[in-house]
């Protein structure tokens, strides 16, 4: 123990005058420095660390940024469609995903986050349908291969987030439950793709 912890402990190390703290001080100064490690130690439910949360939140918000951006991404693909027939699916398939996003919403909320918004799409992260607009000028066929392309990235996004073994249970869950809208979109606009080659 140093004379300076000594001294706060009220124990004399010194010629110095005697100064005593009273025990009660004492425990309330001792309670106050471990109040970071019991910090770190609660759980919020089912046994998840605060930081494990904030991990799956990340994971969740970056996954709703990313369904967010397919929305924008079909939106603009149905505007400029010249197929009736994909200008459908196109805008069925944004309403699917804003399910989606509203679901993977909710995910957030229960780990007690603030879920990524409309606002917030991919300010940081890789927009989805990058050549979309002007691929837009050379027909279907092209506008297909962007929505393609951009399905691949979305269902390598679910893909990366379901390897994650630091996921819980109930976020897990939650991402098979989109994902399997995601992988379902994948294979119907691949299967499309391939039918136009």
């Amino acid at each position: 123990m140093s004379s300076s912890e000594a001294e706060f402990n009220g124990s004399k190390t010194s010629d110095a005058p005697e100064r005593v703290l009273p025990r009660t001080l004492h425990l309330r100064c001792h309670a106050l420095t471990n109040t970071s490690s019991w910090f770190a130690n609660i759980t919020r439910h089912e046994g998840t660390t605060m930081s494990e949360q904030s991990h799956e939140i990340h994971v969740l918000n970056d996954l709703i940024e990313t369904t967010i951006d397919s929305v924008d991404g079909y939106a603009e693909a149905a505007k400029d469609a010249e197929n009736a027939q994909f200008r459908d699916l196109f805008l069925s398939r944004a309403a699917e995903r804003r399910q989606v996003a509203t679901r993977l919403r909710e995910a957030v909320r229960q780990e007690g986050g603030e879920p990524a918004d409309d606002g917030t799409v991919l300010a940081s992260a890789h927009r989805m349908f990058v050549g979309l607009r002007s691929s837009m000028s050379k027909g279907d066929k092209a506008v297909i291969d962007e929505v393609e392309r951009g399905e691949d990235h979305i269902k390598a996004k679910y893909d990366d987030a379901l390897k994650d073994d630091k996921l819980s249970t109930g976020t897990r869950q939650a991402i098979q439950l989109a994902y399997a809208s995601v992988r379902q979109g994948h294979d119907q606009m691949s299967a499309i793709k391939h039918s136009m080659q």
